[in-house]
Formats: structure tokens, sequence, C-alpha cells
């Protein structure tokens, strides 16, 4: 078995190691064991026990692990793997109703719908992540990532009932995050019909509920640009620049930088999305 994932390596520098080909399939499957959350255990990610860096290996060598599987496992391209994806695609559909209830974590979810999102499957996204606003207590901010994957879904399938009834559904029961996004969602919808007046009441509204909601400084340049108002949108891109810029946050800096392109290009740049080339 282990020769058939590692088989040997050709003529030179590099020697036949039958122990050190134990040890990497052992730290594999270790490492895809780990990845792969398991449905009988409410889909938590299993932990197995991991010696302390001086005690015995695990693979059974007698070493410390620090000098002997503790740099595979650590180096392993696995070891931060998402194999929940994997796990679903084996499972009856009927099953990934158990998620929301479950231990799953939330963040690896949202991965797997988004890949498959991008792949074009917006079926198994809709059977993915619809039972998780079955129940109104159910927009909360640790969830607002699923929704806006859920809305986007409903875009792409064309149900743009389905996609307003959600957004009201979390304006009326979200906490602040999430009502705050809803907000937003609904504006960009509004200002899509030239319903400028609605738009800027739902902007507000959804400002007033979070004012630090990083996505409404995007949104309100955009949303300027659409009505026209291309001198305000340089000037709000220019306030919104000094604003996310004094927070010192690194993660920012992608949103900065579109948010000077804004400034600097206006309407061309929203131009080019539209076209499908990146600004």
């Amino acid at each position: 078995m282990e020769r058939d994932l590692f088989p040997a390596p050709p003529e030179g520098n590099l020697r036949d190691d039958d122990d050190l080909r134990r040890r990497l399939g052992l730290a594999l499957a270790r490492s895809v064991w780990q990845a792969s959350p398991n449905p009988a255990h409410g889909f938590a990610s299993p932990l197995l026990p991991t010696p302390q860096r001086n005690e015995p290996c695990y693979c059974g060598s007698g070493v410390k692990f620090k000098q002997c599987c503790e740099p595979l496992s650590r180096n392993l391209p696995l070891r931060d793997a998402n194999l929940l994806g994997e796990v679903l695609r084996l499972l009856p559909r009927t099953q990934w109703k158990a998620l929301p209830d479950s231990r799953v974590d939330v963040d690896r979810v949202a991965h797997v719908a988004g890949e498959w999102q991008a792949r074009g499957d917006s079926t198994s996204v809709l059977a993915l992540l619809e039972p998780w606003f079955l129940r109104d207590d159910a927009f909360v901010a640790r969830r607002e990532l699923l929704l806006d994957l859920l809305t986007d879904v409903y875009s792409d399938l064309g149900k743009p009932r389905k996609k307003a009834q959600l957004l009201e559904r979390a304006v009326r029961h979200g906490d602040r995050t999430v009502k705050s996004a809803a907000l937003q969602r609904l504006a960009s919808i509004a200002s899509d019909r030239q319903d400028f007046a609605k738009v800027w009441a739902l902007f507000r509204e959804a400002e007033q509920i979070d004012p630090e909601a990083i996505s409404l400084s995007h949104l309100e340049v955009t949303l300027l640009l659409n009505e026209g108002r291309e001198a305000e949108a340089r000037v709000a891109a220019r306030r919104w620049i000094a604003r996310l810029g004094r927070r010192n946050d690194p993660g920012l800096r992608g949103l900065i930088e579109h948010l000077r392109e804004l400034e600097r290009d206006g309407m061309a740049v929203l131009d080019r999305y539209i076209d499908g080339v990146q600004p």
C-alpha cells in the first residue's frame, strides 16, 4: 500500500526508505481522517491524540515525536484541507438537512458552497444552504456568509421572489449584522430598479443599524455611481479610504485599492466589471 502511494525514487542521491514510506503513509492517513468531518459525530472534524514534541512518536518507532513524524505531519498539504464537500457527496442529500443543528464548522460549509457555486452547481448549493434558514432564529452573524451565498444562488437560478422573501425575513428576524447586510442587499435590488428614493432609505437604515459594516463603503460608492452622481461617488470613495485606512487592517488593502480605482475612474470601473474584465 505504502509503495503504491510513495513509489521508489529514481536512481540518484535519494534512497529507497521503507520506514520513511511507512511513516509518510501513517501521517497522510491521520491527515485525511482529521480533515474529514464525521457524520456519525455531528460532522465534527475528528481529533486524534498528538504527542508532545518530546514524547514518543505515535508511529511506534520509539523516537521522540519531534525527531520522527512531527515534521512530516506539519508539512503535509492535507493538514488544513476541507474535505466536507467530498463527505457530503457520498451521503444522500436528505442527510444534508442535519448540518444546521450539527457540530459542523460553518466556515467549512461556506467554503464548500462557494466552490460548488464557482463550478456552476447551483442546485447542490441550494440543497446545502436552504435548510440553514428554515427557522427565524437562524439569521445570526456567523451565518451571514451562508446567507450571501444563498441569495446569490437564488439570483443564479432566476428565483427573485425567493431571494426577496429570504432578505425580508433576514431584516425582520436577523441580528444587527445580518439585518444590516440584508438591507444593503435590498438597496442594491432597488438600485437595479432605479428606485433611488427606496435605495437611500434602505442604505441609511443599514448604516444606522451597523455603522461599522465595512461593506457599506463599496455599496455607497456604487449606488451613487448607478444613480449618475459620479462627483459625489468620488468624494464618498475618498472619505471611506481615509476611514478604512485608520483601522490599520492589512485585510482591508484590497478594498481600499478598489475604492481608489473607483475614486480615480468612476463609472469606468463598474463598466469593466459589467464587461467581465477585472479592474
